[in-house]
């Protein structure tokens, strides 16, 4: 599969008195060029939230029933993600978390087993 064809959704909890992260992070995704491919959902419903859930390939470190795990291989991650089973453990880099993801999107039936043995 090609990696065009997919979309980075990043959702949670909103703080109205932090809005220069989302900003910051929103330009940085402009100066990459990859704004086209991010998407910032700041607060969502419960019902969106499990819209999302049920579409998305993997979820990056929250864990969630029936989804991998992409986390930094520190801390609490490291307690609740098996590297290669119910997830990815990477090196806290941006190349490290892409090519979990990649992983995923080259193989959708990978994620889908990692989401069933993580429960």
């Amino acid at each position: 599969m090609l990696m065009e064809f997919f979309l980075l959704f990043i959702s949670g909890g909103f703080d109205n008195r932090l809005r220069e992260n989302v900003e910051y992070l929103e330009e940085l995704a402009e100066r990459e060029g990859v704004s086209q491919r991010v998407k910032f959902i700041t607060s969502c419903s419960t019902a969106e939230r499990n819209a999302l859930l049920a579409q998305c390939l993997c979820v990056l470190y929250t864990p969630m029933p029936m989804k991998p795990v992409i986390a930094c291989n520190s801390w609490g991650p490291v307690e609740t993600v098996k590297h290669g089973v119910t997830g990815y453990l990477c090196d806290p880099s941006p190349r490290e978390c892409a090519l979990a993801m990649s992983k995923f999107i080259q193989d959708p039936h990978v994620a889908e087993k990692m989401g069933r043995d993580a429960c």
